[in-house]
């Protein structure tokens, strides 16, 4: 009885033990968060502590064995290790829904606060912000967080002040980092500089990069040009930060972002210097910046992974023409024009006018083009001030804009005709000519280009209803 007794007092204690450890185990489950914020690490370098966010893989938990990739995500000028996950870009939620739909992988998200420093060390040595993030932020999220603690296995993004971070960072210290996503960079170009009111470049550049109170090129201070990207990627230089991807995105909507934006992309391309761009229909917004990440965290995936990113998009034109079209001679230049399939004479159509590259022919062209909503379309080789015109990665004569006309400008960002296209767009956005700007992922090969004609479709779209 006493030895029975014995065996059912253990077995009981076995029982119970076994079922608290199971409990615990569905506790931890039950009670993991993703997303956690108001976190901070103390600085010894900062002499304060440092806020950040962070978003966790929904395995984390699960898998306690598992190691991840990591993405920080910088934020802009006045706003903090919030803002990624405000109301409007919502970046948790967005990226929840990519995993579940896409098969984005998971990876760990942490988003630092940055003040008001771009992320470089101030000029007077006074707030060493990237000596703390180097020397301190990393190595103790490398602790804190089951992190794979190399550089192929880490990106930075950021838009604004965090794209100049994102920028700076990656490329001052790419044994760290190895993706760089520059969203909206918040640069400006020497000129733009230069004459920047007092008070912005005060507040603003002067206070980290040094130049305060000063006016002129006075401002293009030495301490300047070792973070400037004109000066850190040149034809004789470029090539010393192969090692980190580049990807830069910048809405045609910006004032003077895009100008300094599109004006690297040019250097870059002049340079040899291999990176993804794109300049898509927006401005400083959140709402852009959220729609960049959707195509932003899969690059940064094949990055990690090491596969090669795709040069161009895939296009599927339709087969058949729903339009009747003739071939005729406008001006001594053979000209084709399409009419809707039940044209009626009298009826004031819209008009289009497509200026194209020559490796799509004008039947192609019309057939991406095509829509429900009827209207004209006119393709030649000859400028029209009278319709809209819409270039397609070609060269025109900047003498024959008229601010009296509308533009679409538009080729794959390893497209041909990148320094033309770039000329247009700045003699446009100069002269308050209107304007629409477009880049994408694409070549001069025919199919990039017949993509870049269906995504024309959308704006002409807008344009015709």
């Amino acid at each position: 009885m006493k030895n029975n007794f014995t065996f059912i007092a253990v077995l009981c204690f076995t029982s119970l033990f076994s079922c608290n450890c199971n409990n615990n185990k569905e506790k931890v489950d039950v009670d993991f968060v993703r997303y956690k914020t108001d976190l901070q690490i103390e600085s010894e370098i900062l002499g304060m502590p440092v806020k950040f966010s962070v978003f966790l893989p929904a395995d984390y938990a699960k898998n306690s064995d598992k190691r991840y990739s990591v993405v920080y995500l910088l934020h802009g000028l006045g706003d903090d290790h919030k803002s990624w996950n405000d109301e409007w870009l919502n970046i948790t939620a967005r990226i929840e829904n990519w995993e579940n739909t896409q098969g984005l992988e998971p990876m760990i998200y942490v988003i630092p606060q940055g003040f008001r420093s771009y992320y470089v060390n101030r000029y007077d040595g006074k707030f060493n912000y990237m000596d703390m993030f180097i020397q301190e932020f990393v190595p103790k999220i490398d602790v804190m967080y089951r992190t794979i603690a190399n550089r192929e296995h880490r990106a930075v993004a950021g838009y604004s002040m965090g794209g100049f971070g994102a920028m700076i960072l990656a490329s001052k210290h790419p044994e760290i980092f190895s993706v760089s996503v520059p969203l909206s960079m918040s640069f400006r170009t020497d000129e733009q500089y230069m004459t920047e009111s007092a008070s912005g470049w005060d507040n603003q550049w002067g206070t980290v990069f040094g130049g305060k109170g000063l006016t002129g090129a006075a401002r293009l201070t030495d301490y300047y040009k070792q973070h400037c990207p004109y000066y850190m990627f040149t034809g004789q230089t470029a090539q010393q930060y192969s090692s980190v991807k580049y990807f830069y995105d910048c809405g045609d909507d910006e004032e003077q972002l895009l100008v300094a934006n599109d004006k690297l992309h040019v250097q870059l391309r002049d340079a040899g210097f291999a990176h993804e761009y794109r300049v898509r229909n927006g401005g400083h917004t959140s709402s852009y910046w959220a729609s960049a990440m959707q195509e932003v965290l899969p690059y940064i995936s094949s990055c990690f992974n090491n596969v090669p990113y795709k040069t161009e998009e895939n296009a599927a034109i339709p087969d058949t023409l729903n339009m009747t079209y003739r071939d005729t001679v406008l001006q001594g230049v053979n000209t084709t024009i399409f009419f809707p399939i039940d044209y009626m004479a009298g009826i004031d159509y819209p008009k289009i006018h497509l200026i194209k590259n020559n490796a799509v022919s004008a039947v192609e062209a019309a057939k991406a083009l095509q829509d429900k909503t009827p209207f004209i379309l006119i393709v030649s080789d000859m400028p029209d001030n009278q319709t809209p015109l819409y270039l397609l990665d070609v060269i025109m004569d900047t003498a024959e804009l008229s601010s009296e006309n509308f533009y679409y400008i538009t080729l794959g960002d390893d497209g041909a005709n990148y320094k033309n296209a770039n000329v247009l767009y700045g003699i446009c956005h100069k002269q308050n000519i209107p304007f629409e700007y477009r880049v994408y992922n694409g070549t001069s090969s025919k199919n990039s280009l017949l993509y870049g004609l269906l995504k024309m479709k959308e704006a002409i779209k807008n344009k015709i209803k």
